[in-house]
């Protein structure tokens, strides 16, 4: 499924997930490239395009191949109009070599892709863009549990392949997200406050480096450079072909998902607070400040509301006991608390979100959490927002921090955000016929909300929700281990081969 004519997101139904065959293409992404295009000729230029044809088990696309349409396009729509010249669809870590190889040679630039969840846009290119995608093998060994991913899986064929064995893996909410670059940046979800990062279980990977080298990396092979795929972002070293991941029991879920009035969003974000410096952590929680309405709140605020979304490993009982202190704090205008098994929870959270046009500004909240001030300046601002045509990012969101997550050193990975007690998102999104004047307004907003919440939040910003306009993107990303990447990113490509705007610099 894809996004509606408007631009909202679609939820995915049990059968789909289920189904789990796909020809969606949004994955996280895994961006890198060369310095710039040399200049050819329309007869060389082909010429070249069919050399790299003919060295690959996959195929080429060009533009006006069929299937170059569908698989062109990055997830984000703000950058569609960034087109390669050729897509290469890799089936074997063999073709990646020799596209990387090819690349280097005739100093195309390139991206690779598993699917394109950037939300950056740093997995759309104007040179050779190579897709993993394909590469969607997953392998669970019975005796030790680990799964072992192909660097195309997406989650939504982990949904399709884990319930059998009830065991899981962390991974996100959104199906068409790559586990690719999920992984690479640190991976969250509504399990990783029991089983820590998808980063954090990642037992080994294998790496295409910039000289066509392919590098098995663990605790005991090429140590540094699998330190740096443990939450050092996707595109930085290499790319990646494979993951195997330590897999986790499931056992019995529960789930619950609420809605109140916009005007009881003080006492609720209150009481969430409380809950979160309290909860076990078989608890996860997602709480937002929401925008339903295209319309501008300052109009209509019939759209506005406070939600909470999350997931118990335990029965029902136990998590109504744990949520009554949340629901006590104001009358619901929805409520659904119930038991699920593993394919019916990941059904039930399984959503496109963001979708279309957007832009998301992320921040870690410090370990004592907030206070009512930022949630008072969290709904003066949403009250604040210019409206649009797409509202699947708009609002302010917090995902509880905390739990097998925070418990890691700082440098024990290279995923250093350990200590905070929410990640906060704020985030707008806009229609392919949204008036240019209206974007600019939507991007100044969300800059001056995100800037108004300063005071009251750290430094730090998570990388897979990357934003190209963060300035202080080297050290809000990675903190105190920068330096420590920059060293691995010397020892691996010391040419900077993998690079885009916010990749990990040869200096600092």
């Amino acid at each position: 499924m894809e996004e509606t004519a408007d631009g909202r997101s679609i939820a995915f139904s049990r059968r789909e997930l289920i189904q789990g065959a796909g020809v969606l293409l949004g994955a996280g992404v895994v961006g890198a490239g060369v310095s710039s295009c040399s200049s050819t000729s329309g007869s060389t230029a082909s010429s070249k395009w069919q050399e790299l044809a003919a060295q690959l088990t996959g195929t080429l696309l060009r533009p006006g191949d069929p299937g170059y349409g569908r698989m062109a396009p990055p997830y984000n729509r703000r950058y569609v109009d960034v087109e390669p010249q050729a897509i290469a669809e890799c089936t074997t870590e063999t073709d990646i070599q020799r596209c990387v190889s090819w690349a280097r040679h005739h100093g195309v630039p390139f991206v690779v892709r598993s699917g394109g969840h950037s939300y950056a846009g740093y997995s759309a290119t104007g040179g050779l863009l190579i897709s993993v995608a394909s590469m969607r093998s997953i392998a669970l060994d019975p005796a030790t549990k680990r799964v072992t991913l192909g660097a195309g899986v997406q989650n939504r064929h982990l949904f399709a392949s884990l319930p059998r064995y009830d065991v899981g893996v962390p991974n996100g909410r959104c199906p068409t997200v790559g586990m690719g670059g999920f992984v690479l940046g640190g991976g969250f979800g509504f399990n990783s406050r029991k089983y820590g990062l998808a980063s954090d279980n990642l037992v080994q990977t294998r790496v295409v480096t910039s000289d066509g080298h392919l590098l098995v990396c663990d605790a005991n092979q090429h140590s540094d450079l699998f330190w740096a795929c443990r939450g050092g972002g996707g595109g930085n070293f290499g790319i990646n072909v494979d993951y195997v991941l330590q897999s986790q029991p499931v056992g019995e879920l529960s789930l619950y998902k609420v809605r109140w009035k916009w005007s009881d969003a003080p006492a609720v974000m209150a009481a969430a607070q409380v809950l979160q410096a309290s909860a076990p952590d078989a608890l996860s929680a997602r709480v937002g400040l929401d925008v339903a309405s295209t319309t501008p709140p300052a109009e209509d605020p019939s759209g506005l509301s406070v939600s909470a979304l999350g997931q118990f490993f335990g029965p029902v009982d136990q998590l109504e006991t744990l949520l009554a202190p949340l629901l006590a704090a104001a009358p619901t205008t929805e409520k659904v608390i119930r038991s699920m098994d593993y394919t019916e929870a990941l059904a039930f959270f399984a959503q496109n979100v963001p979708v279309g046009r957007f832009t998301e500004k992320s921040v870690y909240i410090g370990p004592d959490g907030f206070d009512a001030s930022f949630v008072e300046t969290g709904m003066t601002w949403i009250e604040k927002w210019p409206g649009s045509a797409n509202v699947t990012a708009v609002g302010l969101t917090l995902f509880a921090w905390g739990g097998a997550m925070g418990r890691p050193a700082p440098d024990a990975t290279a995923f250093v955000h350990r200590d905070a007690s929410w990640l906060s998102v704020v985030g707008t999104s806009w229609g392919p016929d949204d008036p240019q004047e209206l974007i600019e307004e939507n991007l100044q907003w969300v800059g001056q909300f995100f800037d108004a919440l300063g005071p009251y939040v750290t430094d730090q910003s998570y990388q897979n929700f990357a934003d190209p306009a963060l300035d202080n993107w080297q050290t809000a990303y990675y903190g105190t281990n920068l330096p420590r990447l920059v060293d691995v990113k010397r020892t691996y490509d010391p040419e900077n081969v993998f690079t885009f705007p916010q990749g990990i610099p040869l200096h600092i």
